[in-house]
């Protein structure tokens, strides 16, 4: 699972650069969904889920 969270960090790091190009309408959304995400990494990390 470590691998998996590493990896999915990686996309979103990504996209995290790109939500500035998005709609006003849309950048929102996007932006509270990402981190919303990134609070579930930052959790499963901190306890140790594998």
């Amino acid at each position: 699972m470590k691998k998996q969270i590493k990896r999915a960090r990686m996309f979103f790091d990504e996209v995290e650069k790109d939500i500035s190009k998005l709609s006003a309408a849309s950048r929102w959304p996007v932006s509270i969904q990402h981190r919303h995400y990134q609070s579930i990494f930052d959790i499963n990390t901190k306890c140790n889920y594998n």
